[in-house]
């Protein structure tokens, strides 16, 4: 019983919570209090102590306490029926105080899904005749204090039943110029129908009876009602049929003839029902008596307090109290109050249907009572449709203070020329302080020559983490800012241009104060241009007022940079690209630029490459591969590390990766007197290249290499090795000495799974030119040699990934933003 009441309170409490939180009305004014110098309840008298009358509509309900001891209340309830209708089945909800309740006469406590109500003894019965009363009472258990509910509402309801039901006539037998006979109903449900009333249609007039009341309608359309006097009240148990006795005179030119009909019946029983009592709303003021009760305000009036503000209007516009017509006690009523400082009152807003709460109603920035002096509309921005807004225009406005130019809001060409008050151009300047990430940038300013109004139709908004491409440019001073003009006509042209002002604290700078420039980025075309370098644009700096500006002809983004970190990356990355352009005239060797190299100089010393090796008419000492180890080292970069290792059947000698080509060249003197019958097994020459290469941790983006000098005989290379070098990112350049073909095509599989290249010497090497450029490719040139002429420029557009762009690529070109592309060229990305 009492979870339920819990419950119910619980919903009410909520929603009407969230209606005050919406209105922002005042939590002082729920409070229920005896205090006399605080609002009282308007359907509420306080009699005394232990007593108090509770106002409905058409009745009273006068709660007593009795007695009061040991934490116990005695309570006796009287309702008295004011109206002039019998009030039945009474029924009535209010908070009863405590879950120990005891002693409960002349009533009983009933419940339904939402909450527990209190009604008469008997069931069936509980009829209030007109200025009649009845009693019941009850004990309340551990109770601290007097209790006395919020207040207390009649709870019953007469609802339509649908189905359910039936009705036949019996027993017909004439009377005189009447008939008699019975009207049979019944319940065809499980549930009981209680006290009910039913509404026939018939084809004959149905007079009175003694034992229930019989109110006509319609033309031959009757209510039988319950007749208290005789205490029938028209119940129907479940699945049971109620007989009642009835007379009537018969319809028709011969009514010996005429058969009485019910042509259609409709029945409608009392019930408690929470959901109609929630919506109920007995002054029709859009607040649910149930709130006003809590809210102490007068559910029989749309103005409790009688201060020309409606209720509904104070409950969910204002959030002024109902019960009062001075909320705050501060001498100024509600009516007068002018809570929004729009110099309206809160009744003036109410008849104007302004937002009482928002000055400026319309967001024009005049405000509402402004608007009603000039003569605007507080709900039009642009009252004189010349596409400036009220609030831009007049005596107030930004435009008047700041540039001294009027116009007048209630006019579309203030000075007649011919030319709206929109469309008319004046200098006029903008400033915004901003706030930047390192704090490099303190504020914009634009000057231009525009119509409108500059503040309200210019916005600059920092892109930073919106825009990924502008808030990564490299070489970035405070942030990227976005200019836009709202209307196409107010943009700046090639004409007239405006300026862009940074100011710059030096004391944020990484860099020197002339080193900085102003960059533009064309979305359109994806590129950053730099303003200092573009002839629409004019860079001015002015280190005295330490701030940075740019004369422009457009808006977009813009942002200030450090010039020499910008182009500095934009150089590196030139250099380590290969150029793409042909060689230039006279030279065999293309045209590039540097990529660091790891290289180790993987040398077969066995007799079965140093037979090929031997020149057939020159310096016996003249030794091919040496040759080719020097010029690699002779065309190399600073940057790049060379390793060496001297291999036959065994390890012979090795120098790990250094710089310094004196280890390698140490080495290479012994290689020219080396020459060992025995067969070399590749598998262990390259395992310890490989070793060498993968001692040093590098540069992700340094090419590890292995050039390779040998016959190839000897066994085959094992699986392993070939997944080792693969695992490490290490290519494989063969240079091929020999004419062995199984050899040969040994070799040139494994530059090929390696991502290298493979080069023929053949059988005699003396008159072969090899050499590797500083982009880290073997040339080979043979002009008298047929086969092996190679004049074509070469260049490196290994694409390991295969998704479209070469290696060199995706290791060193950048964005337009100066940033590296940054992707994997071994990993291709869907």
């Amino acid at each position: 019983m009492n979870l339920k009441t819990r419950k119910f309170k619980r919903v009410l409490a909520f929603a009407l919570s969230m209606a005050l939180i919406i209105t922002g009305c005042i939590s002082g004014i729920l409070s229920v209090s005896a205090n006399e110098n605080e609002p009282q309840p308007y359907n509420m008298t306080i009699l005394n102590t232990n007593e108090r009358i509770y106002h409905g509509e058409n009745y009273d309900v006068l709660y007593r306490i009795v007695s009061f001891q040991d934490d116990n209340q005695s309570v006796n309830l009287t309702i008295t029926n004011k109206g002039t209708e019998i009030i039945s089945n009474w029924a009535l909800y209010y908070e009863f105080g405590s879950e120990e309740i005891s002693n409960v006469y002349s009533s009983q406590i009933l419940e339904n899904e939402y909450f527990s109500y209190i009604t008469h003894e008997n069931y069936n019965f509980g009829e209030i005749s007109p200025y009649s009363s009845a009693s019941f009472g009850y004990t309340l258990g551990n109770i601290e204090e007097r209790f006395f509910p919020d207040s207390i509402d009649m709870v019953q309801s007469r609802v339509a039943k649908d189905s359910g039901f039936s009705a036949e006539l019996s027993g017909i037998y004439d009377a005189w110029n009447n008939f008699c006979g019975n009207l049979n109903i019944t319940n065809n449900t499980d549930i009981p129908l209680c006290k009910g009333e039913f509404t026939i249609n018939s084809n004959f007039k149905l007079l009175s009876n003694w034992g229930y009341d019989v109110v006509e309608v319609g033309e031959n359309t009757y209510t039988i009602k319950s007749k208290f006097d005789h205490g029938l009240n028209l119940n129907i148990p479940p699945n049971s049929t109620l007989s009642l006795a009835i007379s009537g005179s018969k319809e028709g030119e011969n009514w010996t003839v005429a058969t009485p009909q019910i042509t259609s019946m409709s029945v409608t029983e009392m019930s408690v029902s929470a959901e109609e009592y929630l919506s109920r709303d007995s002054d029709g003021d859009e607040i649910p008596d149930y709130y006003e009760n809590i809210l102490l305000s007068d559910r029989y009036n749309v103005d409790s307090d009688s201060d020309l503000l409606p209720d509904n209007y104070e409950f969910y516009t204002l959030g002024t109290a109902l019960n009062s017509a001075d909320t705050d006690n501060d001498g100024i009523s509600d009516t007068d109050e002018d809570l929004d400082e729009d110099l309206l009152s809160n009744y003036q807003e109410f008849e104007l249907t302004t937002d009482p709460l928002e000055k400026d109603t319309d967001g024009d920035y005049l405000i509402d009572g402004e608007e009603v002096n000039l003569g605007t509309d507080p709900f039009n921005q642009d009252s004189d449709g010349d596409t400036l807004l009220d609030g831009d225009e007049g005596v107030n406005s930004t435009i008047y203070t700041e540039s001294g130019i009027y116009f007048d809001p209630t006019l579309f060409d203030t000075d007649g020329n011919g030319i709206s008050d929109g469309d008319e151009k004046f200098e006029q300047s903008y400033q915004q302080d901003v706030v930047t990430s390192d704090g490099a940038i303190t504020n914009i300013s634009v000057e231009m020559n525009t119509n409108g109004n500059i503040d309200t139709n210019l916005s600059i908004e920092s892109m930073m983490d919106i825009d990924i491409m502008s808030s990564k440019v490299v070489g970035l001073i405070g942030e990227p800012f976005d200019f836009t003009m709202e209307f196409e006509e107010s943009k700046p042209t090639s004409d007239n241009p405006a300026t862009i002002t940074f100011s710059v604290d030096k004391a944020k700078l990484s860099t020197d104060f002339d080193k900085l420039t102003v960059l533009w980025y064309n979305e359109e075309d994806g590129i950053f241009v730099d303003c200092s370098e573009d002839t629409e644009f004019t860079v001015a700096l002015d280190e005295v007022n330490s701030t940075i500006s740019v004369t422009t002809p457009h808006f977009s983004q813009y942002l200030v940079i450090d010039s020499q970190e910008w182009y500095k990356a934009w150089s590196d990355s030139e250099r380590n690209l290969i150029t793409l352009a042909p060689p230039s005239t006279g030279s065999s060797k293309p045209e590039t630029v540097h990529q660091s190299l790891n290289i180790v100089f993987a040398v077969d010393i066995t007799n079965s490459t140093a037979k090929y090796d031997m020149p057939s008419n020159s310096d016996e000492s003249f030794c091919k591969r040496a040759e080719i180890v020097e010029n690699f080292m002779k065309n190399g970069s600073v940057s790049d590390k060379y390793g060496i290792v001297l291999f036959d059947e065994k390890l012979f000698s090795a120098s790990y990766l250094s710089e310094y080509e004196g280890n390698v060249l140490n080495h290479l003197q012994s290689l020219k007197d080396k020459s060992l019958n025995t067969t070399i097994d590749l598998n262990k020459l390259l395992t310890k290249s490989v070793q060498i290469l993968n001692s040093e941790v590098s540069d992700p983006l340094t090419k590890k290499v292995i050039v390779l000098l040998s016959s190839g005989s000897g066994p085959n290379i094992s699986t392993q090795t070939l997944e080792t070098l693969k695992s490490s990112n290490i290519s494989v350049y063969s240079v091929i000495f020999g004419n062995n073909n199984s050899d040969r095509k040994k070799m040139i599989n494994l530059s090929t799974e390696t991502n290298g290249e493979w080069y023929d010497v053949g059988v005699d090497a003396s008159d072969i030119i090899i050499w590797k450029d500083n982009s880290g490719i073997i040339w080979i040139d043979n002009s008298e040699k047929e086969g092996n002429l190679n004049t074509e420029t070469r260049i490196d557009i290994t694409d390991t990934d295969e998704d479209g762009l070469p290696d060199v690529i995706e290791r060193y070109a950048l964005k337009p933003n100066g940033t590296p592309i940054g992707s994997y060229p071994n990993v291709r990305i869907p």
